[in-house]
């Protein structure tokens, strides 16, 4: 991992993982579904919503679906107590297509939650930003592209296998973060 890598780790770990305020105005939800929302009621909401189930494995549950207009895999993690804290949403997309992806996400958040916190394009030699060579950037682990509204605990982000991923974080994931984290490391 080059210094970059790290600075831009750094960054999003302190963007999205400090404390955040909590105010009604300031939710960011995958499909408006409130935080601390039980599994059986997501559960209910995504059969409304036509989700397709493909597993519950006690800490989060997983559905396919389509998310702006693409196939998605989408992800709500609850916290022991039964109450949503995060939900993740992959959106599968081909190498042709995911900055457009990307874009159109970012500007339909934008849209919706306002200007981001912090927008990150870097590629590293020998690619560059718009050289039209940017899934082979991505796909070889010489891009970071990623968008952060910190308030929201929102983060959109391109994959190294160019899927677009975003992650709605509550303002309680990082108490269930820890909690996993202390878990793993007293195994």
């Amino acid at each position: 991992m080059n210094i970059k890598q790290i600075f831009y780790t750094l960054a999003i770990s302190a963007l999205l993982l400090q404390p955040r305020a909590f105010a009604a105005n300031e939710e960011a939800t995958f499909a408006d579904i409130p935080w601390l929302s039980s599994k059986a009621s997501v559960k209910k909401i995504a059969e409304e919503k036509k989700y397709v189930f493909r597993s519950d494995e006690g800490i989060g549950i997983a559905y396919e679906s389509v998310v702006s207009g693409w196939p998605a895999q989408i992800i709500f993690y609850f916290s022991p107590e039964d109450k949503l804290v995060k939900s993740l949403v992959n959106i599968i997309t081909g190498e042709d297509r995911f900055m457009k992806i990307y874009e159109d996400n970012k500007n339909s958040l934008t849209k919706k939650y306002g200007n981001p916190t912090l927008s990150i394009r870097d590629f590293k030699p020998p690619y560059t930003d718009g050289d039209g060579k940017e899934a082979q950037a991505v796909k070889a682990g010489k891009a970071t592209i990623f968008t952060a509204w910190k308030k929201l605990g929102l983060l959109l982000q391109i994959k190294g296998d160019s899927t677009v991923s975003i992650s709605y974080e509550s303002p309680y994931w990082e108490k269930e973060l820890e909690r996993i984290k202390a878990k793993a490391t007293n195994k």
